[in-house]
């Protein structure tokens, strides 16, 4: 965010401040849904299947749809 300051002698102060976004806890979190996707994502690295199909496994029951009893 651009930043200007002018003193009272007339010396200026032109700076770039960061911005974060706070207080947000949805700008924070991802979804379960793009959980899975990075976790399935980084899962398709391993070069066997058995290795690369109990990565996945374990990914969408860790991130996968919730089933709530009733």
């Amino acid at each position: 965010m651009p930043t200007a300051f002018v003193a009272q002698n007339g010396t200026e102060i032109h700076e770039s401040t960061p911005i974060t976004i706070t207080g947000c806890a949805k700008a924070k979190t991802l979804v379960r849904a793009q959980k899975l996707s990075k976790a399935v994502k980084a899962c398709r690295k391993d070069r066997s299947k058995t290795k690369r199909e109990a990565c996945e496994r374990l990914a969408r029951e860790r991130y996968g749809s919730v089933t709530r009893k009733k």
